[in-house]
């Protein structure tokens, strides 16, 4: 390993695993790929039952720069906090264990962060690899709040991931860290980040890849989906308690996970026993909160139509909206 300059800023890669040898070496390559070489990189491997545990200790014994944290299977929340705990860097870095960081990555980010004192640099992110880098590419503060805002209105741009950005260490003080035992964990955290922030850095540099993997949560109908629920619920009520600035957008998010879970459920109802409870609580989120996004001028249109569709009798909206979901 090449001693990297002890004047550039320490940053800690992030990588929770579990079972994940078919794409670890490739996701490990591209992080010691990085022109930026003062990294400490983190892997958690959450009780891994397959090689991937084997891999990564033969990277470990090669290349110093590489700790590995053991634990048992506790779900990537854990494994985060796992990881942030052990971390020295002056920033930190996520990465999922099936993703890709562009080559220029961590460089890019710190260099933002540097020149703009931005305790939150987020780049963007491809689903196609090698990634394509913009023709110019710019760089914009936006105000903690207002990052926040248009992250619950989900305005292009404004994604709620934890894997494409760089943060500031001393936004994770002790009494901020992912939520153990339940999903959705980045949304259920970014946007307290944000708010913890004094400045906030976008760059439409792509930095990172994501890999939408089939059999990825998110590609997965489970009972733990449900939890998109519970947390833009808590959003919703930190938002009214703390931002009244907030609430709109907050609100919004929640129709949107209302919306989700709606159609979700309907169209897979034998893999739910109280289906039909979930999307009568869901439904009465929707009647609730509809007109007040409807009358938002930041509400996006992809939740407008879905306004529209809710005017119609209620089993005729859930026979649409399912079919976007089966």
């Amino acid at each position: 390993m090449t001693n990297h300059d002890s004047q550039q800023p320490l940053v800690s890669i992030i990588v929770p695993f579990y079972n994940a040898e078919r794409w670890l070496k490739e996701t490990t390559e591209s992080i010691l790929r990085q022109t930026y070489k003062a990294l400490e990189v983190i892997y958690i491997n959450d009780g891994s039952t397959d090689s991937s545990e084997k891999l990564i200790e033969e990277y470990a014994a090669s290349d110093s720069r590489i700790k590995v944290i053991h634990q048992k299977n506790r779900g990537q929340s854990v494994a985060r906090n796992h990881g942030i705990d052990m971390a020295t860097g002056e920033y930190l870095s996520f990465v999922d264990a099936d993703d890709l960081l562009w080559e220029g990555a961590i460089e890019t980010l710190v260099k933002v962060a540097l020149q703009t004192k931005a305790e939150m640099v987020c780049g963007a992110y491809a689903r196609e690899w090698p990634v394509v880098q913009p023709k110019s590419t710019w760089i914009k503060l936006v105000p903690p709040v207002k990052a926040a805002m248009k992250t619950m209105f989900q305005h292009k741009g404004y994604d709620t991931s934890l894997w494409d950005k760089l943060m500031s260490r001393k936004l994770f003080s002790e009494d901020i860290r992912l939520r153990e035992g339940i999903y959705y964990e980045d949304l259920d955290m970014v946007y307290l980040l944000q708010l913890r922030c004094k400045k906030i850095a976008y760059t439409n540099a792509v930095v990172y890849y994501y890999r939408d993997t089939p059999n990825s949560f998110i590609n997965t109908v489970n009972r733990k989906r449900l939890d998109a629920l519970t947390v833009t619920k808590r959003m919703d009520e930190f938002a009214r308690n703390n931002y009244p600035h907030l609430i709109s957008a907050a609100r919004d998010r929640r129709l949107s996970a209302n919306f989700n879970m709606f159609g979700l459920v309907g169209a897979h109802q034998d893999c739910f026993e109280d289906s039909e409870q979930i999307m009568d609580e869901c439904y009465e989120i929707i009647k609730r909160y509809r007109w007040k996004s409807m009358l938002c001028r930041h509400t996006r249109i992809k939740n407008r139509l879905g306004i529209l569709l809710s005017l119609l009798p209620k089993r005729t909206f859930l026979k649409i909206i399912s079919r976007f979901y089966s």
